[in-house]
């Protein structure tokens, strides 16, 4: 009887080994999936920001532009002579971005 009991429960203590590891391995890849759940968001939120800005930033320059194209037309700032909108708001010293004469005012200077 005693035999049997000890090869019962070495039988019980290898698959109470058995079920830890495989837990282990559970608990490891749960933690994988997460970190890469993780990953995923902060990509995400990272290109949401950037798409925001650029939303903001060609808002911003269509607004700038219809101020630019209103204020000459009503303007009698003479001597200046014509150009379109943007060569108007860089000398106003509107935005500077590459292509569209450095912010500032001043001479027309084509950064870019």
């Amino acid at each position: 009887r005693l035999a049997r009991l000890r090869e019962m429960s070495a039988t019980l203590e290898h698959q109470l080994a058995r079920l830890e590891a495989e837990r282990g391995r559970a608990e490891a890849g749960e933690r994988r999936l997460a970190a890469a759940r993780r990953r995923v968001a902060h990509q995400e939120l990272q290109e949401a920001k950037k798409a925001a800005a650029l939303r903001r930033a060609q808002e911003k320059e269509k607004a700038a532009l219809e101020a630019a194209s209103k204020t000459a037309k009503h303007s009698h700032a003479g001597g200046k002579g014509g150009g379109g909108a943007r060569e108007r708001l860089a000398r106003a010293g509107g935005f500077a971005r590459p292509g569209t004469y450095g912010g500032g005012g001043g001479k027309k200077r084509p950064r870019g």
